[in-house]
């Protein structure tokens, strides 16, 4: 048996050929579509239109040290004292406390008990029962003294951006939709981001996470 090496050179021929022009649309944002069956039955869901209630409530606040960011010297903190800050709160502050409500606007809340880091009967117990919302429903979100525009209402649907991020299913065997939310780009309004856990059929909020933004000096 013999094996022959050969070298050839095979000429190539350019084509062209011309594709037609193709064009990819987004069809509707399905989370916004969610969102705006949530905001219709929110007068079936909002717990302050739909009768009376009575619950237990946790409250929880933290506060903590704010070391602004310097090139001075004299104001350096060092690593150790960084980590101290980074690793333990200013102040802590528990309470559970007992709501009652009757539609369609009179309230009554309680602290049954609380502490405050160390000390035994702190008024500022009462704090988180005074400044943050109750209910996810209202158009805006009241925070000490500032107004939030909820995305769960008409003018939120048309100034956050919503995306789907997953769809889950309870233990009941119930669809939950994982949603997140944060103002749009362009929007020039006081909002809030986070995220939020839809029911459905029900089209009612199961649990919602949501903070100010970080050049919201609130």
């Amino acid at each position: 048996w013999a094996f022959v090496e050969a070298n050839a050179t095979l000429p190539l021929k350019p084509s062209t050929y011309n594709l037609s022009e193709v064009n990819v649309l987004p069809g509707k944002n399905p989370a916004l579509a969610i969102m705006e069956k949530v905001v219709a039955n929110v007068p079936n869901n909002n717990p302050d239109l739909t009768g009376q209630y009575k619950c237990l409530i946790y409250h929880k606040m933290v506060f903590r040290y704010l070391v602004n960011d310097s090139t001075d010297k004299k104001t350096v903190v060092s690593p150790k004292i960084q980590a101290a800050i980074n690793n333990h709160y200013l102040l802590l502050m528990e309470s559970l406390s007992e709501k009652r409500h009757i539609a369609p606007n009179k309230n009554y809340e309680g602290i049954l008990t609380s502490r405050v880091s160390g000390f035994k009967d702190p008024a500022l117990a009462v704090l988180p029962v005074q400044i943050q919302p109750f209910v996810f429903y209202d158009d805006y979100l009241k925070l000490i003294d500032r107004q939030y525009l909820n995305p769960v209402s008409k003018a939120g649907l048309r100034e956050y951006r919503y995306i789907l991020e997953d769809t889950l299913t309870d233990v009941l065997g119930d669809t939950i939709f994982y949603i997140s939310f944060s103002p749009k780009q362009k929007s020039n309004i006081m909002g809030v981001k986070g995220a939020v856990h839809i029911h459905a059929p029900t089209w009612a909020i199961k649990s919602v996470t949501a903070s100010t933004l970080p050049d919201d000096d609130a």
